[in-house]
């Protein structure tokens, strides 16, 4: 990545980032960069001591680094946590849809619209009536909240983002472009042999410091809330269902699927294209790994992986298992070969 739109000195990016400054805190920092594409002006994220030559050799003029790496003369920035400094920086950079205040003049508004200080609403948006607003929020580009909606404070709502009627929506909550939130849920029921429409009258609630990446869809509730807790992070094409619960500070990564009635503890990982069946309970601080199918409820702790997901140690012995299959068959064969060799020298022996 290469950005020239700093103009800080490397002294002000440790203030940023809390960190401390070794050599001149006076350089003049205008961009971030990876090393293979450093020039004069960059500061370089280093996190492994053998890379550390070659951030050094390059033309960054700073470099973002631990307490004890060796940067021979090279003005740095010092910290405990390099990347957390690096993001922190990376934030400055950021881009987000304006939130200088005002509506675009092609925006429609319902009736009885409350909309807070600061607050940026962009064109063709449609807000629907009796929707509230919190100070400070940027709404994209033809982005529609429907009716009895509440959003919080310092939102970012990209373009074409769809909210439905009656969501609650936290603050500082980051919604990208073609996320649903809302959405009528999946509800059939069988009547002499047809599927029939049960209704979806329930909502969904998003906490603070939720983001949600671009074509995710969260349905509502049948009648209760889908609940997305604090502080947790949901990639792009993730699919959750009716009634689901999400638990705070969890990572759900892109095509995951959580079908309805299901729980999902704190601080979960949920790896791509991994799936989770109806009314299934997931403990705290578990990790599914990529394209785990989880069929039964996961205890706290749990590391699984595989369909049907289960400890992820056995799972490898039985991949290893599964890839030593030809070895061991052509293994037997042969001795299969061998026997029936013996067998027929020890015949002719008999006979002799």
């Amino acid at each position: 990545m290469q950005n020239g739109c700093l103009d800080l000195t490397l002294g002000e990016l440790a203030d940023w980032v809390g960190g401390e400054t070794s050599g001149d805190a006076g350089t003049h920092i205008t961009g971030i960069s990876g090393l293979e594409s450093a020039r004069s002006g960059d500061i370089v994220f280093v996190e492994q001591e053998r890379l550390l030559p070659s951030a050094v050799a390059s033309a960054a003029s700073a470099i973002i680094t631990t307490r004890n790496a060796p940067c021979d003369g090279k003005p740095a920035l010092i910290t405990d946590n390099p990347r957390h400094a690096f993001a922190r920086i990376m934030q400055l950079l950021a881009a987000k849809p304006p939130a200088s205040g005002g509506t675009h003049s092609t925006a429609q508004m319902g009736e009885d619209v409350r909309i807070g200080e600061g607050t940026s609403i962009g064109p063709l948006v449609v807000i629907g009536d009796n929707v509230t607003i919190g100070d400070h929020v940027a709404i994209g580009a033809l982005t529609t909240i429907g009716d009895d909606t509440i959003i919080g404070d310092a939102c970012c709502i990209h373009s074409q983002v769809s909210i439905k009627n009656k969501v609650r929506i936290g603050n500082h909550v980051i919604l990208h472009t073609g996320s649903v939130i809302g959405s009528e849920g999946f509800g059939f029921y069988r009547e002499n042999g047809r599927h029939e429409k049960m209704p979806q009258i329930g909502t969904v609630i998003i906490h603070d410091n939720v983001e949600i990446g671009a074509n995710t869809t969260i349905d509502r509730g049948t009648i209760g809330p889908t609940i997305i807790g604090e502080g947790t992070k949901i990639d792009n094409l993730v699919q959750i269902a009716h009634n689901v619960r999400v638990g705070r500070h969890c990572i759900i990564c892109a095509q995951t699927g959580l079908s309805g009635s299901t729980t999902i503890g704190d601080n979960v990982m949920l790896g791509g294209q991994s799936g989770v069946g109806d009314h299934i309970s997931v403990g705290d601080n578990v990790v599914v790994g990529a394209r785990g199918g989880v069929i039964s409820d996961l205890p706290s702790q749990s590391y699984v992986s595989g369909y049907p997901a289960g400890p992820h140690r056995e799972k490898m012995k039985v991949e290893a298992a599964i890839r030593r299959t030809p070895h061991l068959v052509k293994t037997v064969r042969e001795l299969r070969r061998q026997v029936d060799e013996l067998s027929t020298e020890l015949a002719l022996l008999k006979k002799a």
